[in-house]
């Protein structure tokens, strides 16, 4: 019989919240647009998201960032997405100032391998060599409020524990 503990919450997001970092722009603090010649910017934006979330998920396989081809520099927000294990991942975007960079992913990003582990470590000790099963696909980019399920499985018997992502930070709540 599987035997599980998993009612609760945890913190297991791919990537971190808001992360910031200076990136080379005018000193103008007022709404820009790159020009042709500062297209670098984007570049460069599109080289910290992918940083960023490489940072996040280094067992990952995350490549491709794109960024709009024009970017309003200060004061705004732009989306860039990113490719991890195929799948596009949003990211906003925004120039607090002339010289700093936020970006934080727009959608919560589950690890299932960080998800498999989390719900293992939360079944009983006589159910400690189960297996558990979140999907195939590596990764899952999803809503706050989405639901999906895992099985746990020992011989015979299984369970379903249904994950319910609650916010953007990727903390999910588990219910039995």
């Amino acid at each position: 019989m599987v035997s599980t503990a998993v009612v609760g919450m945890a913190l297991l997001g791919a990537c971190g919240g808001s992360t910031t970092d200076s990136a080379t722009d005018s000193s103008d603090t007022t709404a820009t647009t790159v020009s042709a010649k500062d297209q670098r910017n984007r570049r460069q934006v599109e080289q910290f998201v992918l940083d960023l979330q490489k940072k996040g998920s280094p067992e990952l396989n995350v490549a491709n960032p794109s960024c709009p081809e024009k970017i309003d520099v200060t004061g705004t927000s732009f989306e860039c997405t990113v490719e991890i294990e195929g799948l596009r991942a949003p990211y906003t975007v925004r120039f607090p100032t002339s010289e700093r960079i936020d970006a934080a992913p727009a959608k919560p990003i589950i690890g299932t391998a960080k998800l498999v582990d989390l719900i293992k470590g939360k079944l009983s000790p006589s159910s400690a060599s189960a297996k558990v099963d979140c999907g195939a696909a590596p990764v899952r980019v999803t809503e706050v409020g989405a639901t999906f399920p895992c099985t746990v499985s020992d011989g015979s018997d299984t369970q379903t524990v249904k994950v319910q992502v609650k916010d953007l930070m990727g903390t999910v709540a588990f219910q039995t």
